[in-house]
């Protein structure tokens, strides 16, 4: 029982991170550095998009 709540309880605070993840992105790239490599932003933060879609839709 006790390890089914710990299970639960780190899933429930994973989706919540999940659901921040597009205002993290928008705060993380407004302190980018002028002249990041757009590709490399562009392939971190749609791999984050993608892992935080498949945990919000469970």
């Amino acid at each position: 029982m006790a390890q089914q709540n710990v299970f639960l309880l780190r899933l429930r605070v994973m989706r919540e991170m999940a659901a921040d993840t597009d205002s993290v992105i928008s705060a993380v790239t407004a302190e980018l550095p002028v002249g990041f490599p757009e590709h490399i932003s562009k392939a971190i933060f749609s791999g984050l998009s993608a892992q935080a879609a498949k945990l919000l839709r469970g």
